[in-house]
């Protein structure tokens, strides 16, 4: 899947660079996988987005 277009949105608004929100996506992604069973559908989606923002603003 690729990263989302706002992806360097997020990293800014998280003050973070867009290597560092990428490495969260992927994370993410990996993580929504195990949540949600799969890697499609709107859930998986949801998850993966939700984490990712998660993630950058922990950073």
């Amino acid at each position: 899947m690729q990263a989302p277009k706002i992806l360097p949105w997020v990293a800014r608004k998280a003050g973070i660079t867009e290597v560092e929100a990428l490495d969260a996506w992927q994370h993410a992604l990996a993580e929504a996988a195990v949540r949600a069973g799969a890697r499609s559908g709107a859930t998986f989606h949801r998850v993966a987005f939700d984490r990712f923002v998660a993630l950058t603003q922990a950073r």
